[in-house]
């Protein structure tokens, strides 16, 4: 039976990175996280859209797309000894009509 190990939620705020509009339609941004001790096995990424909106106000509709993941590994090597050290790198799309501001974000490590 598999094991599954959720790390998250990250909350990202795009207005912070994205020149202070959010993630316009269309547009990417990317997302790190780590360091991670150990990956063995499959590195699932989601993504899940805030609809709030400035001032308030909820949209109707708003959808982020993961568009590439992959997972990063940092060997550091002291006289006989190799430490590993995994960071998971996220590029998340926007394709709905509606800027998002705010997106959370999880890493499951699925291990058979």
């Amino acid at each position: 039976m598999a094991t599954i190990q959720m790390s998250g939620p990250y909350y990202y705020d795009t207005t912070l990175y994205v020149g202070g509009q959010g993630l316009l339609p269309g547009n990417v941004v990317n997302f790190w996280a780590g360091s991670f001790d150990d990956v063995n096995g499959d590195v699932v990424v989601t993504g899940t859209p805030d609809t709030t909106q400035p001032g308030g106000t909820v949209q109707a509709r708003t959808a982020l797309w993961v568009q590439d993941m992959s997972v990063e590994n940092v060997p550091t090597v002291n006289g006989d000894i190799v430490l590993h050290e995994f960071y998971v790198w996220a590029t998340y799309r926007n394709s709905s009509a509606n800027s998002i501001r705010y997106f959370t974000a999880w890493i499951a490590f699925i291990t058979p």
